[in-house]
């Protein structure tokens, strides 16, 4: 099956300064990882098109859309943890820009998959601001155009990074037709995440929260993707978009989780196989991942996996598991939610 890379010079340009974790060197990791599983050559590589200001406008208020760009060209301190350099709001516009190619490759022939690595990433950049090293939420503007360009109704975004995607969930809190799933560490940056925050309005039951405690490892989390992945049968969603983060890996210097390489092919893979299984195109974003040794390892380990179709196999988890017994919660409770509202 076919891999297409979303990848730019450009996307290195982006720097936030000496010792910032979300450094260029990611990407030179990511390349290298690839080539070192002997991807590359089986890869198609494709450099995106910066983001038209309208797709960025339908997530953004125009005041944040234009603060942004107006800072194009000028390094920017937007928050303690958000800086920019001279390229970095080209950067960003790659990135978001490549969000939306790899929506229309997916949708055009659904068994390719298609890893974006661009950066900055973009799950906590909320409507009206930036945040937590995010200038553009990227996998929220990829979502709506889906909606409004391409004429989906249902689109679901899993968000395994260990810091929560506040950005993203509160972009679709209200949305019935973008579903968010996200399994991050709690408590822990940005504070929001609760199991209780399950959205509003039309939107009440669409976002599912699984807040796990540190030191969480490969059974917490494979036991949870494999139960959120049971809402893609039940939500039928048209497209599936991966926030994908890896600073839940135990090499990793910001998060406290012990997930290892293995492990992430487990987080992703149920969700991959029952996409594949329902013939739902489904998309990779990169987002958070500051071990360079992590990113070399899991980014080749899940694009292998989905160039041979070859997911692993999921354990049974028997009832009265903790984490098992709060995801089946959970999920039960936000299904009814959905129910109830429609």
């Amino acid at each position: 099956m076919q891999i297409q890379l979303a990848y730019t010079p450009l996307f290195k340009s982006h720097n936030a300064g000496p010792g910032h974790p979300e450094r260029p060197a990611r990407l030179d990791a990511i390349v290298e990882g690839l080539d070192h599983a002997n991807l590359t050559s089986k890869i198609v590589t494709f450099a995106p098109e910066p983001c038209d200001e309208r797709h960025l406008n339908r997530v953004h208020t125009t005041a944040h859309v234009q603060r942004v760009l107006d800072s194009d060209g000028t390094p920017t301190m937007f928050d303690g943890d958000t800086r920019t350099s001279k390229d970095s709001i080209q950067a960003a516009l790659a990135a978001a820009g490549a969000a939306c190619q790899a929506v229309d490759i997916v949708l055009e022939d659904p068994v390719t998959t298609v890893f974006s690595a661009g950066r900055p990433p973009g799950h906590h950049a909320e409507s009206t601001r930036a945040m937590g090293f995010c200038l553009f939420n990227n996998v929220a503007v990829a979502a709506a155009y889906a909606i409004e360009e391409r004429g989906l109704e249902r689109v679901m975004v899993f968000d395994p990074d260990v810091h929560h995607g506040n950005g993203t969930q509160e972009i679709f809190y209200a949305n019935p037709s973008v579903y968010y799933a996200s399994i991050h560490q709690w408590p822990f940056y940005p504070g929001t995440g609760h199991a209780t925050e399950t959205g509003t309005g039309p939107g009440t039951g669409t976002t599912t929260n699984i807040p796990l405690p540190g030191g969480c490892g490969d059974p917490d989390y494979s036991t949870v993707s494999a139960a959120l992945a049971t809402e893609i049968q039940d939500w039928n969603p048209q497209l599936i978009l991966f926030s994908a983060g890896f600073d839940a890996h135990h090499l990793d210097p910001l998060g406290g989780m012990n997930v290892t390489t293995n492990g992430f092919r487990q987080i992703f893979g149920p969700f991959c196989l029952a996409a594949r299984s329902a013939e739902i195109p489904f998309a990779f974003l990169l987002e958070g991942g500051y071990s360079l040794q992590a990113l070399a390892e899991s980014v080749p380990a899940i694009l292998q996996d989905c160039a041979q179709e070859s997911w692993p196999v999921m354990p049974v988890v028997e009832s009265g598991d903790r984490i098992a017994d709060l995801v089946q919660s959970i999920v039960a409770g936000n299904r009814t939610a959905r129910r109830e509202i429609n």
